[in-house]
């Protein structure tokens, strides 16, 4: 304002001292409603170029007197929603703690109400169009979000990409091309191997598991899976049970050479009795040490029948994973005929013999 002040006085000063100076003789009169006044060019100049300043004086006053007035109402109410905002961060604000209407910053206060602790409510959503996809997301819809030009690895997306495979199972290939977070791809990996054939399933250095397998067990190259897989004791019994019979004795023998138990158990299955103690020796296999024992001492008892005594109420755990088993996935601690616990878990029809073994 000052500077304005300044420079017009300057200006106004040098031109009527000029044209005063150039034509001080010089008279104009003006009629203004049927009155003549007659002045010097220099008063006349100077009356308009007065004129003029007391307008852009009048205007920039009403500019500044805003611009002040809005900066004080935007600095309080920022300060407002930043208040309230840490409360709802801190998950400590209630319904009386919103900041009254506010004139500047209304929008952003609609913004500020879907935070709610580290999260978004999704409350206040109708003025910013992105947060209803964000919120249809959350409600485990899938969305387009091309639109937004978001890479596939943010997490908006990824979470995007998880409902895909629930909704549409059938995209899991599709998923796995285009995304890159890990834990994504691997669901997606269980969801498209149960399907897709196996010279693809092995294109992908995801673990094998046993969902995987069985939905496999009649492919010609199921052995290429089992060689891969990491399969528990329970597991691999499971495996040899989908597989009996439907193959030779040899043929199913082979297919399991990658998975040592399943093999024992199809040797017992088959009544191979020396074939079993042979190769449960071979491998340091301690599973089936009793049900050996019990044969040997002429108790008869199906292989079936004595795994679900030792396994009962023992959760499966798949080993989707590769990785150490857990407790309840490694083999029950049997190698002595007197195990107690074991004994005493076998059906009734056992238990006169049993007594002979101790």
């Amino acid at each position: 304002m000052k500077y304005y002040i300044l420079l017009s006085a300057v200006l106004i000063g040098l031109l009527v001292g000029v044209v005063y100076f150039q034509n001080s003789g010089d008279y104009l009169t003006i009629s203004l409603f049927g009155v003549n006044l007659t002045f010097p060019s220099a008063i006349w100049l100077l009356g308009g170029m007065g004129i003029i300043f007391l307008i852009g004086l009048i205007f920039l006053g009403t500019t500044t007197f805003k611009y002040n007035t809005y900066r004080k109402r935007v600095a309080k109410e920022i300060k407002q929603i930043l208040n309230w905002g840490k409360e709802l961060i801190f998950y400590r604000a209630t319904k009386g703690d919103e900041p009254k209407k506010m004139k500047v910053l209304d929008q952003l206060k609609e913004f500020v109400g879907n935070i709610w602790g580290d999260k978004l409510t999704f409350q206040r959503w109708e003025k910013f169009p992105y947060m209803l996809d964000l919120k249809k997301i959350k409600e485990g819809e899938y969305v387009d979000l091309s639109k937004y030009k978001i890479p596939f690895e943010n997490p908006w997306e990824v979470e995007n990409g998880f409902n895909l495979l629930r909704k549409h199972p059938e995209k899991a290939g599709e998923i796995l091309q285009k995304y890159k977070d890990e834990k994504l791809r691997q669901e997606a990996f269980k969801v498209f191997a149960k399907t897709a054939p196996i010279s693809e399933i092995l294109r992908f250095d995801y673990p094998v598991d046993v969902e995987i397998i069985l939905k496999h067990i009649q492919d010609p190259k199921v052995g290429r899976l089992l060689a891969r897989a990491k399969l528990t004791p329970q597991e691999q019994v499971e495996v040899a049970r989908a597989i009996y019979t439907t193959r030779t004795p040899e043929e199913e023998m082979e297919l399991l050479s990658s998975q040592p138990v399943g093999q024992v158990y199809l040797a017992f299955k088959y009544e191979h009795l020396e074939q079993g103690k042979k190769l449960a020796e071979e491998h340091n296999i301690h599973l089936f040490d009793f049900f050996v024992v019990m044969r040997e001492q002429g108790i008869k008892v199906e292989i079936d029948q004595f795994l679900g005594s030792i396994w009962e109420n023992r959760p499966t755990t798949h080993s989707h994973h590769g990785g150490e088993q857990t407790p309840s996935q490694k083999e029950p601690p049997i190698s002595t005929p007197d195990s107690q616990s074991t004994s005493s878990t076998l059906s009734t029809s056992t238990e006169p013999t049993s007594q002979q073994i101790s």
